[in-house]
């Protein structure tokens, strides 16, 4: 009960009454009660506790600066990193499952095999989480360079064929001395009806 304020008002628990409350539509004459403050230095102890880095992250995204957060800006890291600031908790993690967070990109990211947290990811349309490995990238990026061929091996096949490696005339009489890049060499082929694959 309270009657500070003229009122005498009686609230549940978790609740307390409401100081600037009056008979009007749409006041509240119980107010949730406010966790009590945590301050910027609990905030950064406990991110450290937890591999959270309390300072600001660089403009090209490849580390962090030396500039703190403020406690709204740690709230929020410590949120997105499912740290629970209100309690003073770390949460709990589940053996077996790699744990990938805090110091190097800011997002607490587990991914499946064969893949590994994106670096440079943000939360955003069309963002990808988990990126395949860069070994098995690199791998299938050399099969595929391997497999197509270049303008060397193109025009040696032409020349093979009886087909010209140069661009034609404007007049359509021959042929001039400019030849033709690695797409139009294979344009000409394909009508040409040569295999060039």
């Amino acid at each position: 009960m309270n009657s500070s304020f003229g009122v005498a008002t009686v609230c549940g628990p978790g609740y307390r009454a409401n100081p600037k409350w009056r008979r009007k539509r749409g006041q509240r004459q119980c107010l949730k009660e406010r966790a009590p403050k945590i301050s910027l230095k609990e905030l950064q102890a406990l991110a450290r506790a937890n591999s959270v880095s309390i300072y600001k992250r660089r403009k090209d995204d490849m580390g962090f600066t030396r500039t703190p957060l403020t406690i709204k800006a740690l709230k929020l890291r410590l949120s997105r990193m499912k740290v629970p600031y209100r309690q003073g908790v770390a949460p709990p993690i589940v053996q077996g499952i790699p744990f990938f967070g805090g110091m190097d990109f800011g997002m607490a990211t587990v991914c499946q095999p064969g893949y590994s947290p994106n670096p440079k990811w943000k939360r955003g349309r069309g963002q990808r989480q988990c990126l395949k490995d860069k070994i098995k990238k690199a791998l299938k990026k050399a099969a595929a360079k391997k497999a197509k061929p270049t303008l060397k091996e193109l025009q040696a096949l032409a020349r093979a064929n009886s087909v010209s490696i140069y661009k034609r005339r404007k007049d359509d009489m021959g042929f001039t001395r400019t030849p033709l890049t690695v797409k139009a060499l294979k344009l000409r082929l394909t009508r040409m009806k040569v295999p060039y694959v």
